[in-house]
């Protein structure tokens, strides 16, 4: 009777507590997401993606260690993944995860000091230091931003890379009479 009605309210809360945290960590994830994206160059957004790939195939399975709550969250998404038809999530090197305090370290040792400031003023960052950040939408992004990079270096005659463009003020790109133009290399 009464005692029942008290513990499934209880588990209700509990839920409903688990589920504002995975909220609120799904949209830290977005920031930092973001963060990685925007703030380095395109090669060192490149070669961040590189290396936490490697990172992530490094790692086991257990890779977010965060709540036990979190596990169930976690099972739950998994199942969800499942149903959607999304690619399974068994194991590190297929859900390609880094913990957030992991790739924080990386930042720095690849001295990104700009892209690790801008991180550690996300609201709350170091609250989920435990926490699993997906490297997948970071690699979306970082195949975009790629593509950009080539195109834009492809419409100016150059070559793989778009530095000639930021050499110029961009009018002097289009047109090699330009004085400017011809100084360059």
């Amino acid at each position: 009777g009464k005692s029942m009605r008290r513990t499934s309210s209880v588990r209700f809360s509990e839920s409903a507590n688990r589920h504002r945290l995975h909220q609120n960590y799904r949209k830290f994830e977005r920031s930092v997401t973001t963060v990685l994206a925007t703030v380095p160059t395109n090669d060192e957004l490149q070669e961040l993606v590189k290396t936490l790939r490697d990172e992530a195939r490094k790692l086991p399975e257990s890779v977010a260690e965060g709540d036990e709550d979190e596990e169930e969250e976690e099972e739950e998404e998994k199942k969800e993944q499942a149903v959607d038809g999304e690619k399974s999530s068994s194991g590190a090197d297929k859900l390609g995860v880094v913990n957030v305090k992991r790739l924080k370290e990386i930042l720095d040792e690849m001295n990104l000091k700009e892209t690790s400031e801008t991180l550690s003023k996300v609201p709350n960052s170091s609250e989920y230091d435990t926490f699993a950040y997906d490297v997948d939408a970071l690699e979306d992004f970082a195949k975009r931003r790629a593509a950009s990079a080539e195109y834009a270096a492809k419409q100016n005659g150059g070559g793989a890379t778009a530095a000639p463009v930021a050499a110029t003020n961009g009018a002097d790109a289009r047109r090699p009479s330009a004085p400017n133009a011809r100084g360059m290399p």
